[in-house]
């Protein structure tokens, strides 16, 4: 009992802060003068949904924490830990190449350095959701990450949970109505990859992530005064976040079912 009241209280605390930070940016974006992108309609209705969709994560985070702890078992928590773990590397070693490449190629290095960021980052991801095809395990994935970020790099703060709680309900959503975590599109042994499978996995993760970084530049536009236009946000949006992530997907999908053989 004393558990559930201390994570009852995390997440009232933590709906406290989000309802403060749509406040202090309202209050800051009245008070300052605006990057050009965020009069864009567009960009404020994306602002919008942003915060929506971070309040949609943390309810979600909160509601079916304890109930997918009691459904796991500890090989899909290892694999989930073990996975997310190489994702985090991956995602680190990415983050040192595109320091590299920012300095020769600009803004315009993400093009490139999200070949490993996003396209590896969303395979793995893929793979993962094929091992364990249940709801919550992209965002017990997600949460991993945060985790890990937090205790390598100190980036525990306001905007870390409000990108994460963004990411965990793009994921879940994405995932649950196309199919792929609801229903029985994965929980299917079959000798070959189904198309379908290969179809909803690829579709469901690739829009997510691609989602999720438009929203991402979002936030950062309004609380960070991101100088970005609205061309370049869309083409990182539609061909780093959605056709990488797309990519990664694909092919993390027919590796999941080509390690269902040797870990199930």
């Amino acid at each position: 009992m004393a558990t559930r009241r201390r994570s009852d209280l995390w997440l009232l605390a933590y709906g406290g802060l989000l309802a403060l930070t749509a406040v202090a940016l309202a209050a800051r974006s009245a008070a300052e003068e605006l990057p050009p992108v965020a009069r864009e309609p567009v960009v404020a209705a994306a602002g919008v949904a942003a915060l929506l969709l971070a309040g949609v994560g943390w309810l979600g985070v909160g509601l079916s924490w304890r109930l997918l702890m009691q459904r796991v078992s500890a090989a899909e928590l290892s694999l989930i830990a073990l996975l997310t773990a190489v994702q985090f590397a991956v995602a680190y070693l990415s983050r040192l190449v595109g320091t590299v490449l920012y300095a020769t190629l600009g803004p315009y290095a993400i093009f490139i350095s999200a070949l490993t960021d996003e396209c590896v980052s969303c395979l793995l991801l893929a793979a993962l959701v094929v091992l364990v095809p249940r709801p919550g395990t992209a965002m017990l994935s997600l949460l991993g990450l945060l985790t890990l970020n937090s205790i390598s790099g100190g980036l525990l703060n306001v905007a870390a949970l409000l990108f994460a709680s963004v990411s965990v309900a793009a994921y879940e959503l994405s995932l649950a109505a196309l199919g792929v975590t609801v229903g029985s599109a994965l929980t299917q042994h079959a000798p070959a990859v189904p198309a379908t499978a290969l179809l909803r996995t690829t579709l469901a993760i690739g829009l997510a992530n691609g989602l999720t970084m438009a929203l991402h530049y979002t936030i950062s536009v309004f609380a960070f005064r991101l100088q970005l236009s609205l061309g370049y946000m869309t083409a990182v949006t539609v061909v780093a976040g959605l056709g990488y992530g797309g990519l990664g997907a694909a092919g993390g999908t027919l590796l999941g079912y080509r390690l269902r053989r040797v870990v199930l």
